[in-house]
């Protein structure tokens, strides 16, 4: 499938490796099968690691004839998002036929993720999910159980670091 990025901007902020030690995680945190809290625990309850980033790819499809808004509305979903504290990377990207949207969102950490959830249920989220549905929800980092408890509403995978840098 070939992509084609959403309302590129200048404005994207690059990738930063911040140097932070990585704790050692020989444990399989992934339970096959599972999704939402029980799915991932590199970490036990209430030990997670408070600064550690977190991020997400969601895979939507496009509702029939709402492209043209939900491309209006991903605007105003940027513009409001780019003054959020925390937030690195916040990326959208469509399929040719327009049928199929990937959004890559990238966080400082767990509470700048939950902020961010918070205004865009306030804000959006009654006109998205008219234009469109989502299909996979996968977060990649340490969630914090806060931020564990919103994503749960969404169906969300979770995966644990395994290795790189």
């Amino acid at each position: 499938m070939t992509v084609l990025m959403v309302n590129p901007t200048p404005h994207t902020r690059p990738l930063r490796n911040h140097g932070t030690p990585r704790t050692p995680r020989d444990q399989d945190t992934r339970t096959p099968g599972k999704t939402g809290s029980q799915a991932c625990r590199s970490h036990p309850r209430g030990t997670r690691q408070a600064g550690e980033q977190v991020s997400w790819q969601v895979e939507l499809k496009v509702r029939p004839g709402k492209l043209n808004n939900f491309r209006r509305l991903t605007r105003e979903m940027t513009d409001s998002t780019r003054v959020e504290r925390g937030v690195l990377t916040y990326e959208r990207f469509v399929s040719v036929d327009g049928t199929e949207v990937h959004v890559y969102e990238r966080y400082a950490d767990s509470a700048a993720a939950v902020s961010h959830l918070r205004n865009f249920g306030r804000k959006f989220n009654r006109r998205f999910v008219r234009m469109v549905e989502r299909k996979r929800f996968t977060v990649y980092g340490v969630p914090s159980d806060e931020l564990r408890g919103v994503l749960d509403g969404f169906g969300a995978t979770y995966l644990a670091p395994f290795g790189g840098f």
